[in-house]
């Protein structure tokens, strides 16, 4: 099943400085303390563009973990007409997370089809960095939106030039620490 959250629906914050759009979680919406704390590194080189990025928020399976840092480029070459795992729970994973969880990331050509197999308890959140691409039945734009929960096979097939995001997460599992309240 896929349920589809357009970029029009997105949430917009203005906060005089800054001003902020983003889909709540498609689970419930927790605004947590961040134990010691956060490290950002995020800038923007422009004067006069507005910058934009993409932050997600992947729960971890064990509590008071150590904070922790990786940072690691891919090349459009790497992610082109594939999907290029860049974080999962494997020593041996571009970027490791805590999680039985992934994240993938795609560059697609016009025309190119992809897919990718999911066991049964497992979802994910499919996000239309830009383009226009065929998710399943559903079509998406820049900056649509799916949450993916119990399809076997997702398909994906690009109608533009398009780039995309996609988390792989187990659909139940028990919060730890400050997330288990």
């Amino acid at each position: 099943m896929l349920q589809v959250r357009r970029d029009r629906e997105i949430h917009k914050e203005d906060g005089g400085w800054f001003v902020a759009r983003w889909h709540f979680s498609f689970d419930r919406y927790r605004d947590p303390p961040l134990g010691s704390g956060a490290e950002h590194s995020e800038q923007n080189g422009s004067e006069t563009e507005p910058m934009e990025f993409l932050q997600l928020w992947i729960l971890p399976q064990a509590p008071s973990l150590p904070p922790g840092l990786q940072q690691r480029q891919f090349t459009k070459e790497e992610r082109t007409d594939r999907l290029l795992k860049v974080i999962g729970p494997g020593a041996s994973d571009p970027v490791r997370v805590h999680q039985d969880a992934a994240v993938y990331v795609s560059r697609l050509s016009p025309g190119t089809v992809l897919t990718q197999d999911s066991p049964v308890g497992r979802g994910g959140y499919l996000y239309l960095i830009e383009g226009r691409a065929r998710v399943g039945d559903e079509e998406l734009a820049t900056g649509d939106a799916a949450k993916i929960e119990d399809e076997t096979q997702l398909r994906i097939e690009a109608k533009d030039t398009s780039e995309l995001i996609l988390v792989d997460v187990p659909l139940r599992f028990t919060p730890v620490g400050v997330w288990a309240r």
